[in-house]
């Protein structure tokens, strides 16, 4: 009993290091959110299923539950499968995020043919604040490659975009797109550049003067003069050393 305990307090101090809410924490461990609340009111116990399911699909071990890595029931391998899954998740945080931008802005303009409650701006605030922390854990623990861009230059990438390329954030940080792009890529990468939705496959050039081929789902978010770009990214040289995560 004590154990289950331990692991009930476990489960809300994970989720909460994620900076989830209930509801995302149950869809990509793939638990119902009214089961989640249970666990952490201490009504129900999570069952031995349920915490492998917990491992597989996000970044910690059994023994974080004190159980056995050689369980047949954990599968780190679902854990890869389901983080590609969920870029619809980090989809669905920047499509958060601009929509309360934009509803910030007007709340600060007065555009609204209604008048806010005080409280309005600071609830909006502290909502945008966390989908904001929700988006940042996800883009640095993602086990895709990502980027994210402004004006055409290089704002932030994360690990696996580091490891494919072999440059390192700080190396990247302030410099044009354009710079990686291979000369025979350059001119519909400029064109991908001007859309709002971007999918293209271009060839990154790696910090070694090689070239990965990557294919490239990008997306603008955010309000005129304060746009950024945020691209995931899916290598596709077969045996490519520095990809074979993926």
């Amino acid at each position: 009993m004590t154990n289950q305990t331990t692991n009930m307090k476990r489960i809300k101090a994970l989720r909460k290091k994620l900076v989830l809410t209930q509801t995302d924490f149950a869809k990509i461990c793939g638990i119902s959110s009214s089961v989640v609340s249970q666990y952490e009111q201490g009504t129900r116990n999570p069952s031995q299923r349920a915490l492998y399911s917990i491992c597989n699909s996000v970044e910690v071990t059994p023994d974080y539950f004190d159980l056995p890595s050689d369980h047949p029931l954990y599968n780190p391998q679902r854990m890869e499968r389901k983080n590609k899954m969920d870029v619809r998740l980090q989809t669905n945080l920047l499509n958060q995020i601009d929509v309360l931008t934009k509803k910030n802005e007007e709340l600060e303009k007065g555009d609204l043919t209604y008048s806010p409650h005080p409280e309005a701006f600071e609830e909006m605030a502290k909502l945008l604040e966390n989908i904001t922390k929700q988006w940042h854990w996800t883009f640095y623990h993602s086990p895709n490659p990502m980027s994210c861009s402004r004006n055409g230059k290089v704002k932030a990438i994360n690990p696996e975009l580091e490891r494919a390329l072999g440059w390192t954030e700080e190396e990247m940080i302030g410099s044009d797109i354009l710079d990686f792009i291979h000369k025979d890529d350059l001119e519909k990468t400029k064109k991908a550049l001007t859309q709002k939705d971007r999918n293209l496959t271009v060839r990154l050039k790696k910090k070694n003067g090689n070239y990965c081929t990557m294919h490239i789902k990008a997306r603008e978010f955010g309000l005129n003069g304060k746009k950024y770009s945020n691209a995931i990214m899916t290598c596709l040289d077969e045996g490519c050393p520095d990809c074979e995560y993926i």
